[in-house]
């Protein structure tokens, strides 16, 4: 959960043989993500299927700044 140099690899989209890792598309967008942490990892393998992928992008500009995050509803509940 806390090792550097895994993330590292997943930065750099070095997960060929990682299971719903490892296809040239979702290698592509860790490469851009630069995930650093196991939250990243998880959004990742939940936005790339068919409904979600085009969050992806979203994803990546809120996590880098470049986008303001918003939420749908307001309040606690």
């Amino acid at each position: 959960m806390e090792d550097e140099k895994t993330y590292q690899l997943f930065q750099r989209g070095e997960t060929n043989g990682i299971f719903q890792y490892e296809s040239a598309g979702m290698q592509k967008a860790l490469k851009e993500l630069k995930p650093d942490s196991f939250t990243d990892l998880i959004a990742m393998n939940a936005l790339y299927r068919p409904g979600p992928l085009a969050y992806i992008p979203n994803y990546i500009a809120r996590k880098h700044g470049r986008e303001k995050i918003t939420y749908d509803l307001e309040g606690n509940g």
